[in-house]
């Protein structure tokens, strides 16, 4: 029998598995601890887009600028930036020469 599936960030599809991993631990939070407040209130976009860039240069081994295009990218796709879409794009965020 398969394992039941977990819960995932509405933010940034974080996967949430222990109560640490939602916002404030509440089960019932539909953010995970890096998106949100302990309340629940989801933080402001461009301090979710670092968090999830600095999670992606670290973990990845990705240059910080492929990361924060690739951390855009995948935040615009999820339910919480809905409204932002509009105002953002991935082409928003110019690639870098080497050496700039």
């Amino acid at each position: 029998m398969p394992d039941a599936l977990c819960s995932s960030c509405g933010s940034c599809g974080f996967p949430m598995r222990a109560p640490e991993d939602f916002a404030g631990s509440r089960l019932d939070s539909p953010y995970c601890s890096t998106c949100a407040r302990p309340s629940g209130q989801l933080l402001p976009f461009d301090e979710v887009l670092a968090a999830n860039a600095a999670y992606l240069a670290r973990e990845q081994g990705l240059h910080p600028d492929a990361a924060e295009r690739m951390a855009l990218a995948l935040l615009l796709s999820m339910p919480a930036w809905r409204d932002t879409r509009a105002e953002r794009h991935p082409a928003s965020i110019p690639a870098r020469r080497p050496g700039s």
